[in-house]
């Protein structure tokens, strides 16, 4: 089989869809298959790539994206490589132009994150106050949301990592496509892990410091959790992030457990 994925998020650039990408393709390489990764710019990288993992096309900025040029030159990769199938995400809509076109691969949209879903919108908020800032935002750029809601509803297939995502889109009245699978993200290890228990429990998060990543859980979890072992400490490997009215959500967090109790690791490459 023949892929193409195009998004603007693929390392260096970006940060979760980016990682799903590159972790994809790679699985994908190792079972036999071809990948070509479409994406934007990044420094210090060279526009065409070949990498163990497929054909890695860096066309512009992600300001750029999308573009009827930008599509253009797509299909043009498309063709060339002869591929079977063009996967692109829900999150900012870059593949509305893509599914408007009529004579081409078909097009598989997965659900990562859209502002469409107001279950997923509202994960960024802690407080009501909240809710009404990021109503406005989106407000704002309904262009977005629209373009995130056409690549939703006109994907020859669409797959998201868990049921509940196609039952929210089902309950908010967002039409899905007829042929739609739940497929869990991949997850790797790097081939030198090797498990070994820590002196004391830790409790350990991986991703964004953001509210819409389940921050705002880990004060009560750490105090649960520290009711029967009292050792245990809360490390963090990711870039803080910063809310409008609340600031650091390091230092949210900082504030609401115990001294001591934290460690940030900061943001850690695979073998780290």
């Amino acid at each position: 089989m023949r892929v193409l994925f195009f998004n603007w998020e693929y390392p260096p650039q970006g940060s979760g869809i980016g990682r799903y990408n590159e972790i994809l393709t790679r699985a994908l390489r190792k079972n036999g298959h071809f990948c070509v990764i479409v994406t934007s710019n990044a420094p210090g990288c060279p526009e065409i790539e070949q990498l163990t993992n497929g054909v890695v096309y860096r066309l512009c900025d992600k300001e750029e994206m999308p573009s009827p040029q930008q599509t253009k030159r797509v299909l043009e990769i498309a063709t060339q490589y002869k591929v079977d199938l063009i996967e692109g995400a829900d999150h900012l809509g870059h593949c509305a132009s893509l599914l408007e076109t009529g004579k081409r691969p078909p097009v598989c949209i997965k659900m990562h994150y859209n502002d469409v879903l107001y279950n997923l919108r509202y994960a960024q908020a802690a407080y009501w106050w909240q809710r009404p800032l990021i109503r406005l935002a989106c407000i704002r750029q309904h262009r977005r949301l629209a373009a995130e809601r056409y690549c939703i509803e006109n994907a020859d297939y669409i797959t998201a990592p868990c049921r509940e995502i196609f039952l929210k889109s089902q309950q908010q009245g967002v039409q899905l496509p007829g042929i739609k699978n739940v497929i869990a993200n991949p997850v790797e290890l790097p081939e030198s892990w090797r498990n070994a228990e820590a002196t004391n429990p830790i409790l350990l998060f991986v991703g964004r410091v953001d509210f819409g990543k389940g921050v705002r859980y880990l004060p009560q979890l750490l105090y649960d959790i520290r009711k029967e072992f009292p050792a245990t400490t809360l490390e963090i490997a990711g870039h803080d992030c910063y809310a409008r009215g609340v600031g650091s959500l390091l230092q949210w967090v900082r504030k609401r457990v115990d001294d001591g109790a934290i460690r940030y690791l900061g943001p850690l490459d695979r073998e780290d």
